[in-house]
């Protein structure tokens, strides 16, 4: 019987420290341009995070830039090279605070459609996500010569004045395929209490 108390006591001794090295495990490495995410993109000062599907990089700004969010290339999604809009077949989130003052998740939509030029929207839905208040949309354009969608999930975060943007920007040719990463990075995105002071990223 002791012995039995023993060998559980000695097991417990070596998982616990061993599980919660696994909770400390940091999500991201720096490249000299980007930050990369794997497993989970977690943004603390704005009270949310991704589970990434499996094969996704996430890439972020490069320190001391500022964390607003990250890029999938949706063509690519494992992809650590750089990665930018340009280019088209992008997933991304961003965060910003409402420097618009925009009274809800539709006034900053019809922002976005108003400074893409030649944006033709094709269905916009009030919903909620995630428990606040949110547009879902998309709209079609040329860009380049070249026809894309955009598809977007705009929340508010009111209480903390918050903006958070999902987007896929796509062709029509692709956009089966990538509107099912956009679902997955959608269903990932989840929020948090904001804590006051400085906080670390995993």
């Amino acid at each position: 019987m002791l012995r039995t108390i023993f060998i559980a006591r000695l097991v417990w001794a070596v998982l616990i420290p061993a599980c919660a090295a696994d909770e400390r495990a940091q999500n991201w490495s720096l490249t000299p341009t980007e930050t990369i995410w794997h497993k989970r993109y977690t943004n603390c000062d704005k009270g949310y995070f991704v589970d990434l599907p499996s094969a996704a990089v996430a890439h972020a700004t490069h320190p001391p830039n500022p964390n607003h969010g990250f890029l999938i290339r949706a063509a690519d999604p494992g992809t650590k090279l750089q990665v930018t809009y340009e280019g088209g077949r992008i997933v991304g989130v961003e965060d910003e605070y409402n420097a618009l003052l925009a009274p809800n998740a539709r006034a900053q939509l019809r922002w976005d459609i108003q400074n893409t030029p030649g944006a033709k929207l094709q269905r916009e839905k009030a919903i909620r996500f995630r428990g606040l208040p949110a547009v879902e949309a998309t709209y079609r354009c040329v860009a380049d010569g070249k026809p894309q969608i955009t598809h977007e999930l705009i929340a508010f975060r009111k209480a903390d004045d918050l903006i958070y943007t999902l987007r896929l920007v796509t062709d029509p040719s692709h956009y089966s395929q990538d509107a099912a990463l956009f679902k997955r990075i959608e269903a990932g995105f989840h929020i948090f209490p904001i804590t006051n002071g400085e906080c670390m990223n995993p």
